[in-house]
């Protein structure tokens, strides 16, 4: 197998925690319980049927002070990290991002996006966010 050109000067990546990605659309905020828990938790009060937590591994929660500590329990930690998804546009947070560590190796410095949990703000707003 050929091999590429060889990299000199390569420096690691900054571990993705504590770190703000702009997008054109969103913005990945660290997900920090007392700036987006309530903001987050109203967002998925919108989804009454409750569909919206099928096949994750956590939720619904019954109340803000559930959801709140919930955050709250992994905020401190570094791997997995959680990103609240930011909308330019609402200028809210409309969902969160799941970045697990688990799957990055030390070799090519390589993260992997566990999931996006999207609200159902962007498509409904509701009456409290309008």
């Amino acid at each position: 197998m050929k091999l590429g050109e060889i990299i000199n000067n390569y420096s690691e990546p900054p571990h993705p925690k504590g770190v703000t990605i702009e997008g054109n659309m969103v913005t990945l905020k660290p997900l920090v319980a007392n700036q987006f828990a309530e903001e987050l938790f109203l967002s998925n009060a919108i989804d009454i049927e409750g569909d919206n937590w099928t096949y994750l591994p956590y939720g619904p929660f019954e109340s803000q002070l559930e959801y709140t500590s919930w955050i709250e329990s992994f905020e401190k930690g570094s791997d997995p990290v959680f990103f609240a998804i930011v909308s330019k546009k609402l200028k809210k947070a409309i969902g969160i991002l799941f970045a697990g560590l688990l799957v990055t190796t030390m070799i090519d410095y390589s993260t992997s996006a566990g999931y996006a949990h999207k609200t159902k703000r962007q498509s409904n707003p509701g009456p409290q966010f309008a």
